[in-house]
């Protein structure tokens, strides 16, 4: 789920609250009234009010971490969650948004979670998704985890992400199921024979060619795959296409007719998306982004495919041989990917005409 996304539902809800107060004013319903009848109005109210103060206390106006540099970097982390059969805590989804404002254009790029970085204390080695889950006893979404993640996309990019967002399986099931569900395009047909099925085993997960549906169940399932030719580099690929997917059927609900659906998006996040963006950022950030388009952004991948900046191997780790990924330049340096992270971020700020 990108920022925008999230951006999408809170405007919903300051629209239902401007409709709200109007209706309150004239003393009868209003147009919004129908659009709501499958809703719990009462416990809306409630959330708006919460958030209303919340926003007053944080006060009215507010700049964004980044906004002077005209640089704003987000850092969007997707778990298993708890419901997941195993590694639930491993941020196998690492992806890097940088949205300049003055020329609203967003770059988004996907981290693989293979590769080798340094444990906070540099004691050893680890893969990077799982710094998020070294802190053993913190309450979701564990902020020590966080910090260490942040830090090595730091090392590893040059960039130094002002914000970041977790979110699990559950919660991409319930926000695709809400909305419907997605339309995706297969370029070709897809099969994953080691598929992780109920108690650790494993069953069969194919889609063929073509303009293909997704419910809740099978959006989650089609960005897990990844026995495939490609591995993870092409599931870093379906969860940009499920990102865009979904940011497109959420951009359609911005009628009053749409509100029930935005407003049940926020309400079934709640227990599985977390962010450090209050709520008066987010709308300065809805504000300044209200004008982005699907074309203005540009999606790229680090991987270790033909012409990538990362090589494959393995390692012994308990004992155990693990596959993990490392620059192409040699362990540890990260000058290749800095540079090109930087490029792509200088070319959002001053394209070539």
């Amino acid at each position: 789920m990108s920022k925008f996304t999230l951006l999408m539902i809170i405007a919903g809800m300051a629209l239902f609250a401007a409709a709200t107060a109007f209706e309150m004013k004239n003393g009868q319903d209003g147009p919004i009234s129908e659009g709501l009848q499958a809703l719990d109005t009462t416990e809306i109210k409630a959330s708006f009010n919460q958030l209303l103060e919340e926003s007053k206390s944080q006060g009215e106006s507010v700049t964004l971490k980044g906004e002077d540099r005209d640089e704003i970097n987000f850092l969007f982390l997707g778990i298993g969650g708890e419901e997941h059969i195993s590694g639930n805590y491993l941020t196998d989804t690492i992806i890097l948004i940088t949205f300049v404002p003055s020329r609203q254009k967003t770059s988004i790029i996907s981290i693989p979670r293979d590769l080798m970085v340094r444990s906070p204390d540099k004691t050893y080695f680890t893969r990077i998704n799982a710094l998020y889950a070294i802190p053993k006893n913190e309450p979701f979404p564990g902020p020590k985890g966080v910090e260490y993640t942040k830090a090595a996309i730091y090392d590893i990019t040059g960039v130094i992400p002002d914000y970041y967002a977790v979110l699990d399986l559950r919660g991409v099931e319930k926000i695709v199921d809400i909305l419907g569900g997605i339309n995706i395009r297969r370029l070709e047909d897809l099969e994953d024979n080691y598929f992780p099925a109920d108690s650790f085993g494993y069953e069969t997960y194919e889609i063929n060619e073509g303009w293909r549906y997704l419910n809740g169940e099978e959006a989650a399932k089609y960005i897990r795959t990844r026995h495939t030719a490609g591995g993870d580099f092409d599931r870093m690929k379906r969860q940009q296409e499920v990102a865009l997917a979904t940011k497109k059927k959420i951009s359609g609900l911005k009628s009053i007719s749409g509100l029930p659906k935005l407003l049940s998006l926020y309400q079934a996040l709640q227990d599985h998306f977390n962010t450090d963006l209050k709520f008066n950022e987010i709308m300065r950030l809805m504000e300044i982004g209200e004008n982005m388009k699907g074309e203005e952004m540009i999606f790229d991948r680090i991987t270790a495919e033909k012409d990538g900046l990362l090589v494959p191997d393995t390692v012994i780790w308990g004992g155990q041989k693990a596959y993990i990924l490392k620059p192409r330049a040699g362990d540890e340096n990260y000058e290749e990917i800095r540079a090109k992270v930087s490029g792509i971020i200088d070319n959002l700020k001053n394209p070539n005409e």
